[in-house]
C-alpha cells in the first residue's frame, strides 16, 4: 500500500492540485514535496536510511530552470538516477509530454509504474493511477493507451529512428546513403535503406515515405 509518497513538481498550482488529490485518498499518510530533483533524491534516500522508505514517487518531467545549481536537471535524470542506484520504488510520472515512444522508454528501460498525461482531466487520472499502482499494477493516461500499444508492438532499432530522423529533415535516400558512409554507419547501401524503409512502411502502415515521416510523429517514435 502506497502510505508514504513524494512528490516531484516545480509549479505550485500543479503541485497544490496533486496534494489536494493525496489528501483525499485514506491509506496515504504522509506525502513530501520538493521541486527540484536534486533535492527529492536526498530526501529519498534520507527516508530509506531512516528506515522509513517512500512507498510511491510522482515526478514531472521537465523541471525550468532558476539560479539553483543541479545536477539532476529533469525527472528523466531523477529517475536514472534511482534505477542506476538500484532502487525499484514505484514512479507514476505526470508530464505534458505526449510522444508515446518516450512512454514506452521511461515503461521498458526506465521501469515506470504508471505514465499520466498532465491535461484537463489529468488530477482525475492521476488518482487511478495511483489506486492501481497500489494494487501493483501498470497505468497509462487513457488518451495514451491505445497509441502506446502500437508502439509497443512495434520493434523500432536505433538505426531506424536515425533513418526516420533524416527523412524528416528532408534528405534524400541517395543523400541519407551517403551520409551515413561518411559517418561509418552500416548498413549505408541504398539497397539496405530501401529495404528498411520498406520494412518501416509496413509496420507503421505507410504508403509512401511523406506518409511514413507523418505516421512516425504521430506515434512519437520521432
Amino acid at each position: 500500500m502506497c502510505k508514504k509518497v513524494l512528490v516531484i513538481e516545480d509549479l505550485d498550482v500543479i503541485g497544490s492540485g496533486i496534494l489536494k488529490k493525496l489528501d483525499a485518498i485514506d491509506y496515504i499518510e504522509e506525502v513530501l514535496f520538493s521541486q527540484y530533483c536534486d533535492e527529492a533524491l536526498l530526501k529519498f534516500l534520507q527516508a530509506h536510511k531512516e528506515g522509513v522508505p517512500f512507498h510511491l514517487i510522482i515526478t514531472d518531467l521537465s523541471f525550468h530552470k532558476d539560479h539553483r545549481p543541479s545536477t539532476l536537471h529533469s525527472g528523466i535524470d531523477f529517475i536514472s538516477k534511482l534505477k542506476a542506484l538500484g532502487y525499484s520504488t514505484p514512479i507514476i510520472v505526470f508530464s505534458v509530454e505526449d510522444r508515446p515512444n518516450q512512454i514506452k522508454i521511461l515503461k521498458e528501460n526506465l521501469g515506470v509504474s504508471g505514465y499520466v498525461l498532465k491535461d484537463r482531466n489529468g488530477l482525475e487520472e492521476l488518482t487511478k493511477a495511483i489506486h492501481a499502482v497500489a494494487k501493483g499494477e501498470s497505468y497509462v493516461s487513457s488518451k495514451l493507451a491505445g497509441a502506446a500499444r502500437i508502439t509497443n508492438n512495434l520493434t523500432i532499432t536505433n538505426f531506424d529512428i536515425q533513418l526516420l530522423n533524416l527523412l524528416a529533415s528532408g534528405k534524400s535516400q541517395i543523400e541519407i546513403s551517403t551520409y551515413l558512409a561518411k559517418s561509418n554507419i552500416s548498413p549505408n547501401s541504398l539497397s539496405s535503406i530501401e529495404k528498411h524503409l520498406g520494412n518501416l512502411k509496413d509496420a507503421l502502415k505507410a504508403r509512401n515515405i511523406t506518409q511514413l515521416v507523418a505516421h512516425a510523429k504521430d506515434l512519437g517514435v520521432i
